[in-house]
């Protein structure tokens, strides 16, 4: 340079970085609409574009002088420093996002974070169901608060209050479409409410746990021999593995029960003869020429036995 003075590169890009994040944050306090930690996380590349083009800019401003190979190299702390914005701008934006998952297990916005990434908008949803006496509830929820209270009604009537943090309505919308509520009944073959339905074997583990009935893991082989599960004996005697169906035939107290193409985690259901105990099998994987699950028996009639 001229007069001996030495250029000092990057001065003008900091300058002009602190400008715009300086506007940025100011629109932000102006319009409340306005979420800046959605933009960054989008867009923070561009702080990497703006580097190199300062980088660009010294080289052709020092093009003839014996500082332009220097203004281009880079050395040790521009590597460090480049890194260091990779990992955090890649973190930074994985956090954004992950609110938009409905199976994240936390929730920005409320009570788990302050919603920093975004606007909070609220869902309500009403579900309304017939309820009878022998009817039980069994709620499952991944997070909240759930209140029930009685009523004279033979009514069950559920109002679900759902909040999400998303940088705009579309984003909330399409959230709050993968997270529905849902009141469904396990309902057996012969029409009989069924209760809590195992879908693998940690899951039986809980309900035997729970100790309501007794239940015994069975894994049968197609084959013209009955396998002994708990009070009763199975026999499988085919299995659509594509169509997730099967049909067994049941032996209890002597007496043969053929259960014909039965469904995935269906409650097959059958009363041993001379009494009015419901013995239930589930099956919770279906295979070529396989099947695997439990039998769910009362306590009563381990008893009786």
């Amino acid at each position: 340079m001229a007069n001996g003075a030495t250029y000092r590169r990057g001065s003008v890009f900091g300058a002009l970085l602190l400008i715009g994040i300086g506007f940025l944050f100011l629109y932000a306090n102006v319009n409340s609409e306005f979420n800046p930690w959605t933009l960054l996380a989008r867009y923070w590349p561009v702080l990497i574009i703006f580097w190199g083009l300062s980088r660009l800019a010294d080289y052709f401003i020092l093009r003839n002088t014996d500082q332009a190979a220097a203004v281009t190299r880079i050395g040790a702390g521009d590597i460090i420093g480049l890194i260091f914005i990779l990992i955090f701008g890649t973190i930074f934006t994985q956090i954004v996002r992950l609110p938009l998952d409905p199976n994240f297990p936390f929730r920005f916005g409320g009570g788990d974070f302050p919603c920093l990434f975004g606007q909070e908008q609220e869902f309500t949803e009403q579900l309304e169901q017939a309820w009878t006496p022998a009817d039980r509830l069994d709620l499952s929820n991944l997070r909240g608060d759930v209140t029930v209270t009685a009523a004279a009604a033979p009514q069950l009537r559920i109002s679900i209050r759902k909040k999400f943090c998303a940088p705009n309505q579309a984003d909330a919308e399409s959230l709050n479409q993968n997270v529905q509520a849902k009141l469904e009944r396990t309902i057996g073959d012969l029409g009989v409410q069924s209760g809590l339905i195992a879908k693998n074997s940690s899951e039986v583990d809980e309900l035997k746990r729970r100790g309501e009935r007794n239940y015994y893991e069975f894994d049968v082989k197609r084959s013209k021999q009955y396998v002994r599960v708990g009070t009763i004996s199975v026999r499988l005697n085919k299995t659509d593995a594509k169509r997730q169906k099967y049909t067994v035939t049941l032996l209890a107290n002597d007496k043969a029960i053929e259960k014909k193409d039965k469904t995935l985690l269906e409650p097959v259901q059958f009363y041993l003869q001379g009494t009015r105990h419901l013995l239930e099998l589930v099956v919770y994987d279906v295979q070529k020429d396989r099947i695997v699950g439990y039998l769910s028996t009362p306590k009563e009639l381990a008893q009786a036995r």
